[in-house]
């Protein structure tokens, strides 16, 4: 959702970027063309801390045990007046002699937009069946059953590397012009 949003604001900044050029001249466009790839960094970067990172990679090392599922649910949360469905899966896993609660799915939460599709997503789910989660060694009440994904990271950290060369290919054209020009 947060990176549809990125998206359509980098194209909409990009149409204020042609229509400036043909207002402005070359520099005044310029300053803001870099101006506005640095507000665009800034929200990949944003986005990519949402997404905690570290926390997706070390999810990787996580002990896998067996729990219960306890309980499931449906939440419903409003965003642009569109009902959105979020799975809750309540379980209980065992280690040691600690009985721990849960209802973390994974990092990046499931969110569905039909009842149908959610239905489907829960009945993996049953009340009572036993499913494999993931606990944390270092901190054993924190839990998942699915372990992040990792390639959505590596997608935004290359787009974040070119809009990065990007802006400094940009520096130096501008460098180059004003000193050789």
């Amino acid at each position: 959702m947060y990176l549809f949003k990125i998206i359509k604001i980098t194209i909409f900044l990009t149409i204020i970027i042609l229509l400036l050029n043909l207002i402005l001249d070359y520099y005044q466009t310029f300053n803001i063309l870099i101006f506005l790839l640095i507000l665009i960094s800034i929200h990949f970067i944003l986005y990519i801390v949402k997404l905690n990172p570290f926390k997706i990679i070390n999810s990787y090392n996580w002990i896998e045990i067996e729990a219960k599922v306890i309980e499931h649910k449906i939440n419903i949360q409003k965003i642009n007046n569109k009902n959105i469905l979020i799975p809750v899966i309540k379980y209980k896993y065992k280690i040691k002699d600690n009985i721990i609660y849960s209802e973390i799915y994974s990092f990046n939460t499931p969110k569905f937009y039909s009842k149908f599709d959610v239905n489907n997503f829960l009945s993996l789910f049953e009340v009572n069946s036993l499913i494999s989660v993931y606990y944390n060694p270092k901190n054993i009440n924190e839990s998942i059953i699915e372990k992040g994904n990792f390639l959505i990271i590596k997608k935004l950290i290359l787009l974040f590397i070119i809009i990065f060369f990007i802006f400094f290919s940009l520096l130096l054209k501008e460098e180059y012009i004003t000193t050789y020009m």
